[in-house]
């Protein structure tokens, strides 16, 4: 078992075996969307196996069962981790995740200290114009304490150790689940209220319309899925959602 990608890739050749792309250009934003349209297929249940398998091979103790999928129309590629506290469990961050795949890893607390799992990755790919973009999603999972979610988008190079701590601050102090959008690329990320709770997070391009997620606890938990609403109300920068997960309501 080795750092997951569950999922093929969206290319543009898989735009040209489908009907509704015939005769049409396509491009990084049909790529992007189809990736969110196709989001909640069977390889998020791959992915989400695999992190149950690495939590039950790890066993009790606090830890984040983090799963982030890439919609931004072309493949991203690792950059850094910035742990808190804490760190990945057994296996490596993916180093690529193609358009259309989800990653999956496992993020425990320190062996022998009651400090949680605190932790953040940054991803680099394209933005919806062109430009080299970094994709950075965090996930606060204390101790003792309310978990949290964060994340942001800026040009590539911007995650520099001088910003950490001004990330922390606004991680510890924001909700469960957030959603940003500017610097061409939009993200979003929700985290469970468990010990051991799910993060999920999702990379794409700025004005793309977000469909339905479907959390990894409600996957964990349902057996058979309920009827999603998404949330109507889109801002141009950061904000925070008021429901459970992000850009999703369960009815």
């Amino acid at each position: 078992m080795q750092s997951i990608l569950s999922g093929d890739a969206i290319t543009n050749e898989t735009l040209a075996a489908m009907s509704k792309y015939t005769g049409k250009e396509t491009g990084q934003k049909e790529r992007a969307q189809h990736a969110l349209d196709t989001m909640n297929e069977d390889k998020k249940y791959k992915a989400l196996e695999f992190v149950n398998e690495l939590k039950k091979e790890y066993g009790t103790g606090a830890s984040t069962l983090c799963l982030f999928y890439n919609a931004t129309g072309d493949a991203i590629n690792f950059i850094e981790k910035h742990d808190w506290y804490g760190h990945s469990y057994k296996y490596p961050y993916p180093p690529e995740l193609g358009n259309g795949q989800w990653g999956a890893f496992l993020h425990v607390h320190q062996g022998g200290s009651a400090t949680g799992a605190i932790g953040a990755i940054v991803y680099r790919g394209k933005n919806c114009d062109g430009n080299d973009t970094d994709w950075m999603q965090a996930w606060y999972n204390p101790w003792a304490g309310t978990n949290r979610a964060y994340t942001e988008v800026h040009e590539a190079g911007y995650f520099t150790e001088g910003v950490w701590d001004g990330i922390y601050d606004k991680l510890s102090n924001t909700s469960a689940n957030n959603d940003y959008q500017g610097n061409g690329g939009q993200s979003g990320v929700g985290i469970g209220n468990d010990t051991s709770p799910y993060f999920d997070g999702v990379m794409t391009l700025e004005g793309l319309f977000l469909p339905f997620l479907c959390s990894s606890n409600h996957l964990h938990n349902q057996k058979h899925k309920k009827k999603l609403h998404l949330q109507p109300s889109r801002s141009t920068k950061h904000y925070e959602t008021n429901t459970q997960n992000p850009f999703w309501r369960l009815h």
